[in-house]
């Protein structure tokens, strides 16, 4: 009995599919053993043993490769590791290269993100880097406005972006109006608001004494939680700041 052309035909669809599914899992091993690595690079950059032992230029190329959930992976970690920094010598300066490479890797999910954290360990790091901080953290507030244009700005971002610019004594290149804006966001929070008004931060209170185009008198808290409305999604800020304003 010969083979028909139905079956030649349905065998060779069963071969094209089979090349397909082998093709999808070498990918997928592929992918995960990128991931694998990036997180593997990540890590050794974050360890005290292997401070700076780590090509860079590698861990940069490592992290352009690792998929999207692996690059939120990578982004936590590091962000843990800079927030609990303080009292490890040099872990806060082991998340600015990670972070840069965040920048530099193309992935654009929120990618403000990356530049609030590059400018806040450029700003906590032992020799903090003003120039450079404030300016990672311009450019995350400028992408937050452009990406939720009808929202206030985050407190915490601007409330560093101000302790750098009082701190450089520069005046910002910016209209009086987004200045205002800025002084008045990182006001919002009662947090916020009462760091501003210690004596540790007098230099940021004079600074935007000196610059604010209000009357400084209006300038208090809209909230009195920071974590309850700064890092609430847009849609929960509009529902708190609805509830507020009725």
């Amino acid at each position: 009995m010969t083979p028909t052309s139905v079956e030649f035909t349905l065998k060779e669809k069963v071969e094209q599919l089979s090349e397909k599914i082998d093709n999808q899992v070498k990918k997928q091993e592929d992918q995960d053993k990128a991931d694998a690595e990036a997180k593997s690079w990540v890590d050794l950059q974050l360890s005290e043993s292997a401070y700076g032992k780590v090509d860079l230029s590698v861990l940069r190329e490592k992290i352009r490769q690792a998929s999207a959930s692996a690059t939120e992976t990578i982004y936590k970690m590091t962000k843990d590791a800079r927030r609990n920094g303080y009292n490890k010598k040099g872990i806060i300066e082991r998340t600015v290269p990670i972070f840069q490479a965040l920048i530099d890797s193309g992935y654009d999910n929120e990618r403000y993100r990356f530049y609030a954290q590059l400018g806040y360990a450029l700003k906590d790091q032992e020799k903090p880097d003003w120039e450079q901080a404030e300016n990672n953290l311009d450019a995350a507030i400028t992408l937050w406005e452009e990406q939720h244009p009808t929202s206030y700005l985050p407190s915490l971002y601007c409330f560093n972006w101000l302790l750098c610019v009082a701190h450089l004594g520069d005046e910002p290149k910016l209209e009086q109006k987004e200045i205002d804006k800025r002084i008045e966001a990182a006001m919002m929070c009662k947090s916020l608001y009462s760091a501003i008004k210690s004596e540790q931060n007098k230099v940021l209170l004079d600074w935007i004494c000196a610059n604010y185009g209000g009357d400084i008198a209006t300038l208090t808290p809209k909230f009195s939680n920071l974590n309850g409305y700064c890092r609430k999604d847009p849609d929960e800020q509009k529902a708190i700041l609805s509830s507020l304003q009725n």
